[in-house]
């Protein structure tokens, strides 16, 4: 089920417009009860819509590079899709512990990582930022 979002807003630099459809934060429901949260929780739905919204730009890219194998539009979608995780991370510390957070970025990548089949996540060296 899709919302749409009534209020633009800023957070944490990032401005998501109104009108901005949204379906919360895109973790498998059977997380929701380790993390403690559920896909609208106050302390994410900010964060969730603007990982949201950078998504979407990525999408766009990821379908062009399948549709064709140019292979500079396939990295550009994993580099916006690994700057929207590390985003949505950070943006997470504002409000949440360190481990809550890590937990969420990993529940999101790993949703991601199922839904769109992109596996070059795991191939690569990855870092979350201190």
């Amino acid at each position: 089920m899709c919302y749409e979002v009534v209020e633009g807003f800023t957070v944490h630099n990032f401005k998501v417009k109104k009108g901005t459809l949204t379906d919360g934060a895109s973790i498998p429901l059977f997380l929701c009860s380790i993390l403690g949260a559920h896909p609208f929780s106050p302390a994410i739905i900010a964060q969730s819509i603007a990982h949201d919204v950078m998504y979407n730009n990525a999408i766009v890219f990821f379908n062009a590079a399948v549709k064709g194998s140019n292979k500079g539009t396939k990295l550009r979608a994993m580099q916006d899709f690994r700057a929207a995780d590390n985003w949505f991370y950070d943006a997470l510390r504002i409000n949440n512990r360190r481990l809550r957070c890590k937990l969420f970025f990993w529940a999101v990548r790993a949703y991601s990582t199922l839904k769109f089949g992109i596996f070059e996540w795991y191939i690569k060296p990855f870092f979350i930022k201190q």
